[in-house]
């Protein structure tokens, strides 16, 4: 493996990143597909719920990944904030 990095001028560690990165791809893919699911199964749920509900499903997932790949997908919980009331009249 070192000569054909060394013929072909990249390192070791660029090799090995290039080739597992394909296999991540195809992994956020269905992974997307079963964000979507679950986010219009419970459309008020949001990304923190919805990576409690992956781990029920028996995914092995980190929050901050589901909350990445919920924003490039545009999936947004439709739960909006109420109004304060508050008791000062202006």
């Amino acid at each position: 493996m070192n000569r054909l990095c060394q013929i072909t001028g990249l390192s070791r560690a660029g090799y090995y990143r290039f080739r597992g990165r394909h296999n991540s791809r195809q992994g956020d893919m269905t992974l997307r597909n079963q964000i979507q699911h679950v986010a219009l199964r419970w459309p008020a749920y949001g990304y923190r719920r919805v990576h409690a509900e992956l781990v029920r499903q028996g995914w092995k997932i980190n929050h901050k990944r589901v909350l990445r790949l919920s924003f490039t997908r545009a999936i947004a919980s439709s739960s909006t904030k109420r109004a304060a009331w508050g008791t000062r009249v202006v």
